[in-house]
Parts: C-alpha cells; sequence; structure tokens
C-alpha cells in the first residue's frame, strides 16, 4: 500500500495517524533512503520523530509528525525482488551500413532498445537501414563531415567545411534517400564541420525542419554542434561515453560501466559504440548484469 498526501501540516494533523508501507530494492541501504526522507520531511514542515528498526526483517518504521504528534509512520521494506530504477542508458552503435548477415543481426538480438546509426554511400547502407529498423532498432543517419585531419575518406557524401549551403543540402538529401525511415541524424567524424558554429545551423535547420533529431557524438572538445540545435530548438542530445575508441574488451567494458555510473548520476547517459565484433562480446557479456542492478537501456528518442 501507498497512499499519498498533501503534505500541509495542518490537513495532516487533522488525520487518523496510519501507515505508508514503502518496498525498498534490496540493494537499496534502507540508510539511504531514510536520509533522504529525512531531508524532504523538514520542507513539510515536519520531522521524524522516532525510528525503529526489526533486526530480523530490517524493516524500519518511522513516525512522521510535528512536535508531539503524529502525523502517519512509513514503513521501509526491504524488497529483493523490487528493482532499483538507477537511470537510462541511451546506447547508439555507429557505423552500420557495409554487412548485413549474422553478425550485424546478433546486435538486434542483444535484448535491449538501441539506436543504429547508418553510414550513406556504404554497399548495403539501404538493406540494412531497413532491416534494423524492421528488427526494432530506432534508426539514424549517420552523417559524415570533415574532420581536423589532413587525411580523411571523402566521398560525396561528406560535408566538407568548404561548402554552401546549395551543396551541403544536397548531401543530406542524398544520405538521407540512403537511409529510409532514419529518425534522427550524429556525426560521423566531422571535428572540422562541428566546430563552425554557421555550418552547423545550416545542417541542422535542415535537419530540424524534416522533423528529425540530432546526437551530437562530440569528435571534438571544441563542438559547436549541441549548442546551435539547443539555440534553434531541435529535440537534440549529445554523447556521454565512447565505449570503444580501444579495442580491448577489458577497457570496453569499463566504459560501459562508467556509462552506467553517468546516467545513475544524471538519470539518463548517452554512449557510443561501433559495429565491431569486440563491441558485441562485452554487449553480450555485460547487459544482463547492467540491468540486474537496476538500469534500464533505452532509445535515444526517449532521453531527448
Amino acid at each position: 500500500m501507498c497512499e499519498t498526501y498533501d503534505l500541509d501540516p495542518v490537513s495532516l494533523s487533522a488525520r487518523p495517524a496510519q501507515d505508508v508501507v514503502l518496498n525498498i530494492p534490496g540493494d537499496l541501504p534502507v540508510v539511504n533512503f531514510h536520509l533522504a526522507l529525512q531531508e524532504r520531511v523538514s520542507r513539510i514542515p515536519a520531522k521524524i520523530i522516532s525510528a525503529t528498526c526489526d533486526p530480523v526483517s530490517k524493516r524500519v518504521r518511522l513516525s512522521i509528525g510535528f512536535e508531539d504528534s503524529v502525523y502517519f509512520s512509513i514503513v521501509l521494506m526491504p524488497r529483493r525482488n523490487v528493482k532499483r530504477d538507477r537511470g537510462a542508458i541511451a546506447l547508439i552503435i555507429d557505423d552500420f551500413g557495409d554487412r548485413w548477415d549474422s553478425f550485424t543481426r546478433s546486435f538486434t538480438d542483444l535484448g535491449i532498445p538501441f539506436t543504429a546509426s547508418v553510414l550513406p554511400g556504404r554497399k548495403n547502407s539501404t538493406l540494412v537501414a531497413r532491416g534494423l529498423a524492421e528488427r526494432g532498432c530506432e534508426v539514424i543517419l549517420h552523417l559524415p563531415m570533415e574532420p581536423v585531419s589532413a587525411r580523411f575518406p571523402r566521398d560525396e557524401y561528406t560535408i566538407l567545411s568548404t561548402m554552401g549551403r546549395a551543396d551541403i543540402l544536397r548531401i543530406i538529401q542524398r544520405s538521407l534517400d540512403q537511409v529510409p525511415a532514419a529518425r534522427g541524424m550524429n556525426n560521423h567524424m566531422g571535428s572540422k564541420v562541428t566546430q563552425n558554429a554557421a555550418l552547423m545551423e545550416v545542417i541542422l535547420t535542415d535537419i530540424h525542419n524534416r522533423g528529425l533529431f540530432f546526437v551530437d557524438s562530440r569528435t571534438t572538445a571544441k563542438t559547436e554542434a549541441y549548442r546551435v540545435a539547443k539555440r534553434i530548438q531541435m529535440p537534440c542530445t549529445k554523447r556521454d561515453v565512447f565505449l570503444d575508441t580501444e579495442m580491448d574488451e577489458a577497457t570496453i567494458a569499463r566504459q560501459l560501466w562508467k556509462l552506467a555510473e553517468k546516467a545513475e548520476k544524471k538519470g539518463h547517459a548517452v554512449g557510443i559504440g561501433h559495429a565491431r565484433s569486440a563491441t558485441l562480446r562485452v554487449l553480450q557479456r555485460e547487459i544482463e548484469k547492467i540491468q540486474a542492478k537496476g538500469f534500464d537501456f533505452v532509445f535515444i528518442s526517449d532521453v531527448l
């Protein structure tokens, strides 16, 4: 049973004292909840008049009131079968488009919502985008942009820092034609372009006008992309953690748990990995462990 009250001392004092029973996740120390509750109760204004604990069941009874009047009691009941809602993890897997085979489909067998980012102009871009969408993935466009590096692969799907508006819009249209059902976009490379607020406004205004959202991959600390997206009031977010800049599986696992820690602190966090064997193996091993700790995996669109 869990009852809700208007937290007003006059109305509460008029009520008969009764119990509010709260089931507490088994992995959450009751003392933590007790302290948080004490801080909240002080705002009524009221206080915890008394607290008793059953050493066997670990049940804690808190009497809430003011001066000598008990308004009601809260009973904290630790429950092993109650999961702790610790945060949402929004996972993007980049660089789909080359392969549509058992390896690619293995990502859809992970049993979690995730967002698949598909490169345009690859051998199987359109096939992969459609296939992933049919298998329940959220699909976005992984739009190539010029990096700071002097040497980078460039093709008719890459936005360059020297391009004018007309050329940029043509590339966006050409790329989206390759990735049907795209609900949004994130940048592939782009450390040079994303630093340029004027260029990003051209790109993001067009993306916004199409009803799509944007995720700043943050390939450079100097990126202006997220700030521009916020300014033009389009749905957007930004990457918190890269999972696999190093291909060592132990490192990828550490980064995945780092992502979970950020989700717990912020309420949600965005991680970016890549369609690679090492990343897939780590996800296959770690996802259930993370879920068992009370974290949920969600689509990017759920945290915008």
